[in-house]
């Protein structure tokens, strides 16, 4: 299936992206879909982190593997696909761009739909506006 993502920002009312992508990939190819599209710097540490309708962190989704003791509070990208985290409509992530001051977008889930053939996912399906910059 193929699951559509609108991402918002916080600090720049202008800007849109909607993302198509398959529900077998990884949230690190989404962080990679991401990162290029904005023209980012892929080296800086980033993270997903699953959310409630409120926009409340949960779940943390790495750039690299934090292990700790203390049990599953990250995970690493590559390791999670994203259906096995999201299934259904409406459901929300913040994705963290910029760790150190806290930049973020808000992604929402829209729609999740059968593949179209003659597209190759992921993509880019919506640009509106220009990104705010990465510190």
């Amino acid at each position: 299936m193929i699951y559509k993502f609108r991402m918002i920002s916080g600090d720049n009312k202008a800007f849109l992206r909607d993302y198509e992508i398959d529900s077998n990939q990884s949230f690190l190819e989404f962080h990679k879909l991401i990162q290029n599209n904005l023209n980012y710097d892929a080296s800086q540490l980033t993270s997903f982190f699953l959310t409630d309708e409120k926009w409340n962190k949960g779940l943390e989704l790495t750039l690299i593997d934090m292990d700790n003791d203390a049990g599953p509070a990250a995970m690493p990208m590559d390791s999670v696909r994203i259906k096995d985290t999201l299934k259904e409509r409406k459901e929300r992530l913040l994705y963290v761009y910029d760790i150190f001051n806290d930049n973020l977008f808000f992604l929402e889930l829209m729609d999740i739909y059968i593949p179209n053939c003659a597209v190759r996912y992921p993509i880019c399906s919506a640009s509106i506006g220009e990104p705010p910059l990465q510190s």
